[in-house]
């Protein structure tokens, strides 16, 4: 008998542990809330008003499960514009690309390049951009390729490749979500590699930074060894250096040859930050992303944005009118498209615990899984499911508990590209 207790304790244990573990709320996400654009009199004149609803109207989205928090630091109208142009360019890549796969009309397919040529165009010098540059670039290398142009699909390619300080892409297979594409992507891989074989890389930097450790990126990809960095000859390269509680320094890199350079870079220190604005600081790394409100003439547009990765505008199911908010009685039919809106805090989500595609693909370029990224969905083995672990967490603790009780009842770099 004694022993079917101990047998019923530890199976009780293990199901409570695993019906947490499926059922444990997600921790909510706290976003800020800020204005952005040119406010006029009756704008602003309604702003508390409209703060006060986006505030009710985010927060009664049960699925959304966010806390908007106003009053955060203003928001750096440079960097909102960079962030901005990053969402258009890489946007623009992905219809393109998504185009390709599923095989659009050829009119069509043209109109898409000819845009995002023309994003890439006023994207072009800015270098936190270089991923999103060197993604565009091997879309348009495959829409070339894919049109029976190999010569141009060639040279774009290789102003995709000597973007990267290491020579990398990102395999084509990572993209293609489909199992009905049209494009062919292990020949086109194929191409990539040999336009890799043949690239000349011989201007050897080494950079020494002080302080020491200090992070450096090339064009926008992070560099994991700085003391071992070859790059692409006959080309302009943009090298940044950061270190916290340090101003951020940038040079450009000219390789017009066979070179050997050594770099030496000292940072100065950043001014002091008060004790005050250092608690402040503590208590807003949890504020990664904000949304962003714009007037545009009559009324208002919504934005969800994550600093240094996306900016994208929220669908509304009716517009927020300015009259609207003037008037006593209170709409209560959220203009915010729900199901659209909770796609795009998943996706900013995301970026925002730094899991995004940028920093992925820019740190670990997986050419070595390209065939089980592109295989089919493989089904987890036993050992590599959570309710397996979770059973055996919930066994082992109910049987240490139960074992106590007993004894003690008780986380294109070329000049084309870079002006």
């Amino acid at each position: 008998m004694r022993h079917l207790i101990t047998i019923f304790l530890i199976f009780a244990q293990s199901f409570s542990v695993l019906t947490f573990g499926l059922n444990a709320p997600t921790a909510s996400q706290w976003v800020g809330l800020n204005k952005i654009g040119s406010w006029k009199t009756a704008q602003e004149a309604a702003y508390p008003e409209l703060v006060r609803r986006i505030q009710t109207w985010a927060e009664n989205i049960d699925s959304l499960n966010v806390q908007v928090v106003i009053g955060t630091p203003s928001i750096s109208n440079k960097e909102l514009a960079i962030d901005k142009l990053r969402s258009e360019l890489s946007e623009a890549s992905e219809i393109l690309q998504s185009r390709i796969f599923k095989g659009g009309d050829e009119i069509s397919n043209k109109k898409l390049l000819a845009a995002m040529i023309q994003i890439r165009r006023r994207a072009s010098g800015r270098s936190e951009l270089g991923p999103q540059i060197q993604k565009s670039l091997l879309v348009e290398a495959a829409y070339h390729w894919n049109e029976g142009n190999i010569s141009l699909a060639r040279t774009v390619a290789e102003r995709a490749i000597k973007i990267h300080p290491d020579g990398q892409t990102v395999s084509f297979g990572q993209w293609d979500n489909s199992a009905l594409s049209q494009f062919n992507v292990d020949a086109f891989d194929s191409f990539i590699s040999q336009v890799k074989s043949k690239q000349t890389r011989n201007c050897a930097i080494q950079v020494v930074t002080v302080p020491v450790g200090a992070q450096i990126s090339i064009n926008g990809f992070r560099v994991t060894n700085p003391e071992a960095v070859v790059l692409a000859s006959q080309s302009s390269h943009h090298l940044e250096v950061s270190s916290s509680g340090f101003e951020t320094m940038k040079e450009m890199i000219s390789c017009k040859g066979l070179e050997t350079k050594k770099i030496r870079l000292v940072l100065n220190q950043g001014r002091e930050v008060s004790q005050l604005s250092q608690r402040e600081s503590i208590k807003e790394q949890d504020l990664k992303s904000m949304l962003l409100v714009e007037p545009a003439e009559d009324r208002f547009k919504l934005f969800l944005y994550t600093p240094g990765t996306a900016l994208d505008e929220i669908p509304l199911n009716h517009p927020i009118k300015l009259v609207e908010l003037g008037s006593q009685a209170e709409n209560r039919n959220v203009p915010i498209a729900t199901d659209a809106a909770i796609n795009l805090f998943e996706k900013h989500r995301l970026l925002a615990t730094n899991l995004q595609v940028g920093d992925y693909e820019r740190d670990n370029p997986l050419p070595s899984l390209k065939s089980e990224t592109r295989g089919e969905n493989r089904e987890k083995k036993w050992i590599e499911s959570p309710v397996f672990w979770g059973i055996v967490g919930g066994v082992i603790l109910g049987g240490a508990i139960t074992y106590f009780a007993s004894q003690n009842k008780g986380p294109s770099s070329t000049t084309s590209d870079w002006h």
